[in-house]
């Protein structure tokens, strides 16, 4: 079914926005009241916008969002969206390991960003690198063995 498939449509939606940390406006029936709300405000950042005026018109055509508002985007949210448009032209599969993909980008966002504290309030450098380490060995896994929505489990060996 692919891009036609809502429920699809909306978790890679939701994955896109996510990257710039407004993953919260989209759900997996579509845009939330706050994406809504959002849509209107003339206060949000010019990024914000664009990102969500093109969330709008691949839910439904209704964001009519200005090519040159691509220019406002972050290099690596953009690089994003490209590869999710490609992943569009290809099929469900392809846009299911899109999100994978977006998944993984997202943990690495997060543990170049984060600092993590311990019990007394102190940075945590070895928390730190576990959280990169995951981030890293998840898109090892994704690099060498394609995205998981994309392994499938091998038939058990029969026994004789």
């Amino acid at each position: 079914m692919g891009w036609h498939d809502p429920k699809l449509r909306a978790q890679a939606i939701r994955h896109l926005l996510s990257l710039a940390h407004l993953g919260r406006l989209w759900d997996e029936r579509g845009p939330t009241p706050e994406a809504v709300a959002l849509r209107r405000s003339p206060d949000l950042p010019k990024q914000e916008r664009a990102l969500l005026e093109i969330a709008f018109d691949l839910w439904d055509g209704t964001g009519r969002a200005p090519l040159a508002n691509v220019a406002k985007i972050d290099t690596l949210i953009l690089h994003a969206l490209g590869e999710l448009l490609l992943a569009i032209g290809s099929g469900a599969s392809e846009i299911e390991g899109w999100c994978d993909v977006a998944l993984a980008a997202k943990l690495r966002a997060i543990a170049w960003t984060t600092k993590v504290k311990d019990a007394t309030g102190a940075e945590d450098p070895l928390a730190e690198d576990a959280l990169l380490e995951a981030a890293n060995a998840l898109e090892d896994l994704i690099e060498h063995h394609g995205p998981p929505s994309r392994r499938r489990a091998s038939p058990p060996e029969a026994r004789t």
